[in-house]
């Protein structure tokens, strides 16, 4: 009986430093996310800004033209698109 007690002691034991405190170290864990669009894709009278990872694309205007970005396939795209009244803040008005 005294040898039974004494395992179950041991056992005890070793269960219990094995159930020693974990230390939260507040490190925090990035996770990657593919191409996003906050405008939903080729979509003119809205400006929409395409993240992927740490770099954005807004939808641009440049010399008349609007400057259109998306994803496709999981990467960056962009279009130039002749806007048929003008291109003003990144879209078709």
């Amino acid at each position: 009986m005294k040898k039974l007690l004494v395992i179950g002691f041991i056992i005890l034991s070793l269960v219990l430093v094995g159930c020693k405190k974990q230390e939260i170290t507040g490190n925090v864990v990035a996770v990657q996310v593919g191409c996003q669009d906050t405008d939903g894709g080729i979509e003119k009278a809205t400006q929409g800004v395409v993240t992927l990872g740490d770099e954005d694309y807004t939808d641009d205007c440049v010399a008349g033209l609007l400057i259109e970005y998306y994803c496709d396939g999981g990467q960056v795209a962009n279009q130039n698109i002749r806007c048929p009244n003008k291109c003003s803040g990144g879209k078709c008005v």
